[in-house]
């Protein structure tokens, strides 16, 4: 079992072994693949593009540190097909140091997934400039004080307004960050 903090919306997985094996390997795409939607094993197969065994063992894992749950099972040519749902609709993978952890496998292992995220939000932005849509690119030259002054800030930030969450509304609305030292190639 992991080391996590329950809210009524969000799992917070402190583990930092928890956490690596899930930054690691294919167990991000799951919980990528699950934010949205419930999914079913052969859903999640098809998707992944890996095999059955791997899949049970990644899902085993998620269940273990009760990242997932599942919801139904259904009887699909006369196999047992479980669909699974992540317990909380927010999750804060929290890794305080990346010193003795391969960065680069983190990086191969989930670039691919936000690299699709990333392109549909700006196809989105782009083809519906009349809505509440924005992007921004900066690049600014300034010391580290002022970027931790700035990352707290902005954790703050989205702290605040991650809390004014209705989920009755359908319509909804991704901002991603990213903070990181920037020299050009």
């Amino acid at each position: 079992m992991s080391e996590y903090i329950s809210s009524t919306d969000k799992l917070k997985i402190l583990d930092e072994n928890v956490i690596r094996e899930i930054f690691s390997g294919k167990l991000l795409d799951i919980i990528i693949e699950l934010m949205d939607n419930q999914l079913s094993e052969q859903q999640l197969l098809k998707k992944l593009d890996i095999y059955p065994m791997k899949l049970k063992y990644y899902i085993n894992k998620l269940l273990e540190y009760e990242i997932i749950e599942c919801v139904k099972n259904d009887i699909i040519n006369q196999k047992v097909n479980n669909v699974f749902k992540l317990r909380k609709d927010d999750i804060d993978l929290i890794l305080n140091s990346c010193s003795d952890y391969n960065l680069e496998l983190n990086l191969l292992s989930s670039i691919e997934k936000y690299r699709d995220i990333v392109k549909k939000s700006f196809q989105n932005v782009c083809s519906n400039p009349s809505t509440t849509n924005k992007q921004a690119f900066l690049v600014i030259r300034v010391n580290d004080e002022k970027v931790k002054e700035f990352k707290k800030e902005l954790n703050e930030l989205l702290i605040k307004y991650s809390e004014l969450e209705d989920k009755n509304e359908d319509d909804k609305y991704m901002l991603m960050t990213l903070l990181s030292k920037y020299d050009e190639v």
